[in-house]
């Protein structure tokens, strides 16, 4: 009897430590994948300049990289069935970490681009096991913290990530952003193999609908394309309406074709899951709010207040700083007590995008920096929460996919936020009278290009605020 308890403690150990090396796994990883998109972002110009190349064709480094990552995400959940979640984590890495090494040391701008790419797809493979890897690295009651934990850990990249780019770029070069993640890749890959002996159900075939995948593909790719030219041009070109027609025929038929697929690529009845549904809307939008305030702010502190872009970049730094403080408390909260912390947190950010407009409008730095303390404590408590939201509201073998589909929702409500801003900068100068580029209207016209967008960006997270409340009671209710 005594040695059949002591062998139950050790085993029960033994899982305990388990979980906490897949933990750890995921922390590093996250963070290192993170880092490395915001170095990227950093090292941009430099690169742009070294292969004596313009803009146009250099940002393909990064929005071929998104465009990959994004398109694949729910592709490699339902391959995901057949391999297994482990083998697809480490298979991404192993791409991942490739690429890396073949991005610093190609010698031409397509090679860049091309790796980039292969990089991308590595990333949609590491981020498609991330959710049924959580669910594994901690019990049903340490999910909020455990994810708390991953919010800090993609907070800390975004606080160091401007910093130490800027500081590899001009002291070790450019070819050592991508150079960085091998040792550490070959590090996570050993430790995967080592620690990521995880029982799972695979399938024996796979079956994978090629028509709903080709369908998925074009409309993500598509959506995303829109956006990108949207942002740089700033009005309704060929292009753009091309790309918009192709989304809308392509998801009106992807969804025709999936709700009546045998086998469909993303099972439809999900998004009848309401948890989920509020979930994933309240996802997509909370991040079109966050990068748009992310877009104007630097316009604001560097052309009416005078800063500097690395005394800009530092002023941005209290949004994650906030973060990584809030997050694993947050996390431990959810774990105890249920309360509506998404919600709570949609709210922190409305009132910071309120306080900064009126900051903006005033030129008052105290309000301008409380409400980014805000955003920050709003980001801590929206992330976390809502995604473990996520991850428990449908069964754990479909964890890939919800992992999936948050993640692309994630990278789709960038690149509107990215939209959502380039729209209002523009047409703001024209109900204030005004015409011209943005970059050349002047700090009194600047004040009023970000005070008009950031009371737009609390308008929509005002909105969000009120279909997250009134579905979370709604299910409250139900249950």
């Amino acid at each position: 009897m005594i040695q059949l308890s002591l062998k139950r403690h050790i085993n029960s150990c033994s899982q305990s430590r388990q979980r906490h090396f897949i933990l750890m796994i995921l922390i590093v990883g996250v963070f290192m994948a993170n880092l490395d998109a915001v170095m990227v972002n950093v090292a941009l110009p430099t690169i742009t300049e070294f292969f004596k190349t313009d803009l146009a064709l250099s940002q393909w480094t990064i929005t071929g990289y998104i465009l990959m990552m994004t398109s694949l995400l729910i592709i490699f959940a339902k391959v995901s069935e057949f391999t297994g979640i482990t083998r697809l984590y480490i298979l991404g890495w192993g791409l991942f970490t490739f690429s890396s090494l073949a991005c610093g040391f190609t010698g031409t701008i397509e090679g860049l681009i091309f790796f980039r790419i292969i990089q991308g797809i590595g990333a949609s493979m590491v981020y498609c096991g991330m959710g049924p890897l959580i669910i594994h690295a901690s019990e049903p009651n340490q999910r909020g913290q455990a994810m708390g934990y991953i919010t800090a850990a993609v907070a800390g990249a975004t606080f160091i990530g401007p910093g130490l780019g800027g500081f590899i770029t001009d002291f070790l070069g450019w070819q050592f952003i991508f150079l960085i993640n091998v040792p550490i890749g070959i590090f996570l890959i050993l430790c995967c193999l080592k620690y990521l002996n995880i029982p799972e159900k695979r399938s024996e075939s796979i079956e994978l609908d090629v028509l709903g995948s080709a369908l998925l593909i074009l409309t993500l790719v598509s959506c995303l394309l829109a956006c990108s030219e949207f942002a740089q041009n700033l009005s309704l070109t060929l292009y753009i309406t091309i790309y918009c027609l192709v989304c809308v025929i392509s998801l009106v038929a992807f969804v025709f074709f999936e709700s009546r697929s045998q086998n469909p690529l993303v099972d439809l009845k999900i998004f009848k899951n309401q948890t989920f549904r509020i979930s994933i809307i309240c996802l997509l939008f909370f991040f079109l709010v966050i990068n748009s305030t992310n877009i104007v702010s630097p316009f604001y502190f560097e052309s009416v207040m005078g800063y500097s872009p690395a005394a800009s970049g530092t002023s941005l730094m209290l949004v994650p700083f906030m973060m990584i403080v809030v997050s694993p408390i947050i996390g431990r909260l959810y774990d105890h007590y249920r309360l509506d912390y998404s919600t709570y947190g949609l709210i922190f950010v409305a009132v910071s995008c309120v306080i900064q407009a009126i900051g903006s409008l005033s030129v008052n730095r105290v309000l301008i920096f409380i409400s980014l303390c805000l955003r920050g404590i709003g980001c801590g408590l929206f992330q976390g929460p809502n995604n473990t939201d996520i991850l428990h509201s449908l069964d754990p073998e479909k964890s890939a996919m919800s992992s999936s589909v948050a993640s692309a929702s994630r990278t789709l409500g960038i690149a509107l936020g990215v939209s959502f801003a380039s729209t209002f900068m523009s047409l703001a100068p024209g109900w204030n009278g005004q015409s011209g580029p943005v970059l050349i209207q002047g700090a009194e016209l600047m004040q009023y290009n970000c005070g008009i967008t950031l009371f737009a960006a609390s308008i929509v997270c005002i909105i969000v605020i009120f279909v997250s409340r009134f579905g979370r009671v709604k299910i409250r209710n139900n249950n």
